[in-house]
């Protein structure tokens, strides 16, 4: 962990140690590089879904920075489900609705939601999910 804090940017921190609750992060030029929570009970740990969405911000408002150190999304965040495309980080919730709403198709499925428009890699699972979704 000592090379994470060799890390350069600017660390955000929060500590309360009468909960033995301990966070941070890393931001570089307002996009967030890298996150840890110490925590005592696995269900205080925030929604990784949302963490995963966070990185994928360019900046972070200041509204988000804090809502990081409290652990919590400051409003409901969809759970997109287990990640299918990692080209364009499509999840398998989101594929199931596209195909719900009348996605039949690998190349529906690539306009709508661009899974399966890069590598290709994850066109088997989308054939999969077409055919039991």
């Amino acid at each position: 962990m000592r090379d994470l804090f060799e890390l350069s940017g600017d660390w955000m921190e929060m500590k309360d140690s009468g909960a033995t609750r301990y966070r941070g992060a890393l931001l570089k030029d307002g996009r967030l590089l890298a996150v840890y929570f110490l925590e005592r009970e696995a269900d205080r740990l925030p929604p990784r879904h949302w963490l995963e969405s966070l990185f994928e911000r360019e900046t972070l408002s200041d509204a988000e920075r804090g809502a990081l150190l409290l652990g919590r999304p400051s409003q409901a965040v969809p759970d997109s489900g287990r990640i299918v495309c990692a080209c364009f980080g499509v999840g398998e919730n989101d594929l199931n609705q596209a195909i719900a709403a009348g996605a039949a198709s690998v190349e529906a499925l690539g306009i709508q939601l661009k899974a399966g428009s890069n590598c290709g890699s994850c066109i088997p699972e989308l054939k999969r999910l077409l055919q039991h979704p």
